[in-house]
């Protein structure tokens, strides 16, 4: 089995940017999305073994 896939999904740009950069550090293969269409849309035609949702919270 390759890399996990994980579908990451925001609509600000840098804050995507910043968490696809941290888990391909990890080793996951990222697909990205910047709204929920996009998102429902990426994994329909993804092949996912598991799906799994994150929650990013920033703590201020």
């Amino acid at each position: 089995m390759g890399k996990e896939k994980i579908l990451v999904v925001d609509d600000e740009p840098k804050i995507l940017k910043v968490i696809e950069h941290s888990l391909r550090n990890e080793g996951f293969h990222i697909l990205k999305a910047s709204d929920g269409a996009e998102a429902l849309s990426r994994s329909l035609k993804s092949n996912f073994f598991r799906q799994y949702c994150y929650r990013f919270v920033r703590f201020v």
